[in-house]
């Protein structure tokens, strides 16, 4: 669930003193992850059932991560069972739904709300779509090259790098059973400043 690093490269610009256990399920994403300094101590498996390295297993901290909505769930529930802070970048309707109610009843994280519409890849679809029902569209990574024209009609492609709903930081912490988190508005981050450090993220 690292990928290839972008939450602990962001971490290490602001951090120098944190030891990595990073965990991928794709085999490809480990030369990204080893290339990571300080070095990055990687496993690569299923996040549930790798359990962490024996000899980090009772001194990991924090687990964080953006896990798939569709296993949030599961991976907020495994994190809590060895790590004593749980962070996890999610969609803020990630606490409106009556099948994760009860969960939230006894583990109420503090949630930080991110201002910013967040850039997680490249999102390229058929411009002409509607006109034509061309129905090409794929997601790719934001430092890819972007076909120009859709290549199944010829049309132009439409680019968006955005995901249209809120994010926020969701954190469990170490007080266990808590019925009631607080809510904070992170500080805005200039485009400019984002520009400068997905490039430094990239490379």
């Amino acid at each position: 669930m690292a990928g290839e690093g972008a939450i602990i490269k962001a971490v290490n610009e602001k951090r120098s003193d944190v030891s990595w256990v990073a965990n991928e399920l794709r085999e490809e994403c480990r030369p990204q992850l080893i290339a990571i300094k300080p070095q990055v101590s990687v496993t690569i498996g299923d996040f549930f059932t790798l359990p962490p390295p024996k000899q980090y297993r009772s001194r990991i901290t924090v687990s964080i991560t953006n896990p798939a909505f569709s296993i949030a769930m599961e991976a907020i529930e495994h994190s809590l069972n060895f790590a004593d802070y749980v962070i996890h970048l999610l969609r803020l309707n990630f606490l409106g739904t009556e099948r994760r109610n009860k969960f939230f009843q006894s583990n109420m994280p503090d949630v930080y709300v991110v201002p910013n519409r967040i850039s997680f890849a490249l999102s390229v679809s058929c411009a002409n779509n509607r006109k034509t029902g061309c129905d090409f569209a794929v997601i790719l990574p934001l430092t890819a090259e972007v076909p120009r024209r859709c290549p199944k009609c010829g049309a132009r492609t439409r680019v968006s790098t955005t995901d249209s709903i809120e994010y926020g930081w969701f954190v469990w912490t170490p007080e266990r059973g808590r019925r009631v988190g607080k809510i904070e508005v992170l500080d805005h981050t200039p485009d400019e400043e984002r520009s400068v450090m997905d490039e430094r993220r990239a490379a």
